[in-house]
């Protein structure tokens, strides 16, 4: 899971050095963020954003109920916003 976190948030398709840079520092920071949330929150996120999986999809791979995917997902964003701040 954490190999997959660091793929998509550090791929980017720049081809500036300074552009490549930036998106790298921001890259490192967005990951930061991801592993201060829950171990369940982060994997909600890849699987929801990434992989986009619904929330009944993400549910059944989780074995949770799909409100309890909804919630993660909504404490995981508010999360990674006040981080991101």
């Amino acid at each position: 899971m954490d190999d997959l976190l660091e793929e998509t948030v550090l791929a980017g398709g720049a081809v500036d050095p300074e552009e490549l840079a930036l998106e790298r520092v921001e890259g490192d920071r967005v990951l930061a963020a991801l592993r201060q949330l829950s171990p369940d929150q982060r994997e909600v996120l890849l699987l929801r954003m990434v992989a986009d999986l619904t929330a009944p999809e993400v549910a059944g791979i989780l074995d949770k109920s799909t409100q309890a995917v909804r919630a993660l997902q909504h404490r995981g964003l508010a999360s990674l916003a006040r981080c991101l701040g």
